[in-house]
């Protein structure tokens, strides 16, 4: 099974990588030597109180790995709410660094669901324009 393969891997491994310390607290590998290393983002200080009534914008910041991200399961949720989505003025902003052609993939994927109107492709955003 997977999960024996995985606890093989663990076994030999120096130390296990948490990304939270819950994810670590939820472990199984417990005596293993371990240590919690986040994203590389903190969350922001600031927390939105007031919302306007022009609709929702919803944004993902991050590699564009189509499967790994799961972005083609997110693209293919945006179809199947689209109706939803374009009755409250929902749209879904991507950016993030090309891979492997990834943003060429997406930029088809979304013309191909017919919902460029509900999703814009950009390319990765550093320092001010990422907060």
């Amino acid at each position: 099974s997977s999960f024996n393969f995985f606890n093989r891997f663990i076994k030999y491994a120096r130390s296990v990588q948490y990304l939270s310390a819950n994810e670590q607290n939820l472990s199984v590998f417990k005596k293993h030597p371990a240590m919690v290393a986040g994203y590389g983002v903190s969350v922001p200080g600031k927390k939105k109180t007031a919302f306007g009534r022009t609709g929702i914008k919803f944004v993902y910041i991050g590699r564009l790995e189509i499967h790994i991200k799961g972005l083609d399961l997110l693209l293919a949720a945006i179809k199947r709410s689209e109706e939803t989505l374009r009755q409250n003025c929902a749209t879904l902003e991507i950016y993030g660094p090309d891979y492997n052609g990834s943003h060429k993939v997406l930029a088809q994927m979304i013309h191909k669901l017919n919902i460029a109107d509900l999703v814009r492709l950009d390319n990765e955003k550093m320092g001010m324009d990422k907060q």
